[in-house]
């Protein structure tokens, strides 16, 4: 079955993107081996029941998240199976010594689960803010199958406030929370793997903007402003066509915060790939994003161990980034392990782990608390607030 899915995805990628063909082929077979597995890992916490608003005396909101100083960046991880299981958490401070400044996660919206806020606040504990690579679809059962055509989940519907109940639950979810959270809605909608791209399950990219809008606007309107908004492609358009330019998708400065892109070093992990240096992945997707004026996020990026040599790509990326990308403020290593051959992993190899230490450990990548701080009202504008 498996194979049938590959080859039509494979036919149907030649048609439409031409080069595109190994991107494609790699990012939506992760994508569905992912979110499969995850949801039979995680153990999620007791149901929060509705979210309550908060009364007038609860602490004030957190701010959004804002860019580091130049010449510095936040690192985060994606770990598969955390925030739900905790442990995954405490595991990436035993593996690096240090708390990431960002912990990142996947959730559907099929089932409806609210925000974590259990897990979110052992975040909290440890100065790490949360963010929610948000995914309006329910995922596929079968590793490698393709599941775009849900048209429950179509954009329209979004947009036209179909989910209000869902999202209003989810906003307040979030603003009891109160610190700082990084949603990260419709991520990759330039590419055809999920039922929320631009050219797929009956969506227009102005689909998209209306229901990017439509959200944010959701979570403005209960008071959700300790939301920092993520707007994340991949770093390449499949299909590479005018109709599917990321300049189609963007929702306009008042409604993003960050801009996120996804990209990996697939090395030999596929037929269809070799190994890429940082500025092969990110240099012309960069230049794109630049002119936007937001800062920018690595949202997931990460290398194998064949093809190259995965703990001198960690330390040549680190350097490349901090030197010559002034605009990348954050780096989410998307730690996982997706097949043998497939290891995403920070310590697929004490050497890679090694790396990985030491490029973290360098004072400009920054650690916990320093996201957190740097949403943080300040004691002086909370007085000002309430003179």
């Amino acid at each position: 079955m498996l194979k049938k899915v590959l080859t039509v995805i494979a036919v149907l990628t030649v048609l439409a993107a031409g080069a595109g063909l190994s991107i494609v082929l790699q990012r939506s077979e992760r994508a569905a081996q992912a979110r499969d597995a995850d949801r039979d890992l995680r153990a999620r916490p007791d149901d929060p029941g509705e979210a309550q608003e908060p009364d007038d005396e609860d602490e004030p909101l957190a701010d959004r998240v804002t860019a580091p100083p130049d010449g510095q960046a936040y690192w985060g991880i994606f770990r598969f199976g955390a925030p739900y299981d905790l442990r995954k958490v405490a595991g990436v401070h035993d593996d690096v010594g240090l708390w990431p400044s960002i912990m990142m996660w996947y959730q559907e919206w099929h089932g409806q689960a609210l925000f974590d806020l259990r897990s979110a606040r052992y975040l909290r504990e440890h100065d790490i803010v949360p963010m929610v690579t948000w995914e309006p679809w329910e995922p596929p059962e079968q590793f490698g199958d393709l599941v775009v055509d849900q048209p429950r989940y179509a954009l329209a519907r979004i947009a036209e406030g179909d989910f209000d109940g869902y999202i209003v639950q989810y906003a307040l979810a979030v603003r009891e929370f109160g610190g700082p959270v990084m949603m990260r809605p419709f991520h990759e909608m330039d590419g055809f793997w999920y039922p929320w791209g631009g050219l797929v399950n009956g969506n227009t990219p102005a689909d998209f903007v209306a229901a990017w809008r439509h959200v944010h606007d959701v979570f403005e309107g209960v008071g959700a402003t300790n939301a920092t908004w993520v707007w994340s492609v991949n770093h390449l358009s499949v299909p590479d066509t005018p109709e599917n330019a990321i300049t189609n998708y963007w929702p306009g400065g008042h409604y993003v915060d960050w801009i996120g892109i996804s990209g990996f070093n697939w090395g030999d992990a596929s037929d269809f790939s070799t190994w890429k240096t940082f500025d092969e992945v990110y240099a012309d997707r960069y230049a794109d994003l630049a002119e936007y004026k937001k800062p920018i996020a690595l949202t997931e990026v990460a290398a194998p161990e064949v093809g190259g040599d995965k703990p001198s790509w960690i330390q040549q990326s680190f350097d490349t980034l901090l030197t010559r990308y002034p605009k990348i403020k954050a780096v989410i290593w998307y730690d996982k392990r997706d097949s043998d051959v497939r290891d995403w992993r920070i310590d697929s190899s004490p050497e890679a782990l090694a790396a990985f230490r030491a490029a973290v450990s360098r004072p400009e990548m920054l650690s916990a608390p320093a996201a957190v701080a740097a949403a943080t009202p300040s004691p002086t504008l909370q007085s000002d607030a309430t003179d």
